[in-house]
């Protein structure tokens, strides 16, 4: 009878040692080092805490939305612009798109000229290489004020630009 004999294999090196986490095991890193999802963040309540109800802003400050807080402004706490009284601070607030690269504040405020507006509440939007980006901001002195400017400007030319406009 013939015995079955395994070749026989001399040890060969060490295992390698398990591999070391260069980063947290909460997520993975995507193409160019970049986190595809971002581990959870520690929070005063613990670990996982509630999210802010609607109404409850970060401060602890609360209200309905649409609920007429105003008369706290009367006891000593400021209406913190528009915030306590249920309008929105962004009232009357119209967002430009389509403005022309060089357009400057002086273009939107003749643009607008015959309407209600603070020139100080224009607002040009600047990509991160410094140039425009094209879309601006605008508030007028009422909501009806930026409605009516929407009504009649939409679709006008700045330069050799037409311009979108909507109510934020």
């Amino acid at each position: 009878m013939y015995a079955l004999r395994m070749p026989f294999y001399p040890p060969g090196p060490p295992a390698p040692p398990p591999a070391m986490m260069s980063h947290a095991p909460y997520y993975d890193l995507g193409g160019y080092d970049m986190p595809q999802a971002m581990p959870p963040m520690p929070h005063a309540m613990g670990m996982h805490a509630p999210y802010n109800p609607m109404g409850m802003d970060p401060t602890g400050m609360q209200g309905m939305m649409g609920m007429d807080m105003s008369g706290m402004a009367m006891a000593g706490m400021p209406a913190m612009n528009g915030y306590m009284t249920g309008m929105p601070s962004n009232a009357g607030c119209v967002k430009i798109r389509g403005l022309p690269y060089r357009a400057t504040v002086n273009d939107i405020a003749d643009f607008f000229n015959g309407f209600a507006f603070n020139r100080e509440t224009i607002q040009i939007s600047m990509g991160y290489d410094g140039r425009s980006t094209g879309e601006g901001w605008i508030t007028f002195d009422t909501p009806e004020e930026a409605s009516r400017a929407v009504s009649m400007r939409n679709g006008q030319n700045i330069g050799n630009r037409y311009v979108e406009l909507y109510m934020v």
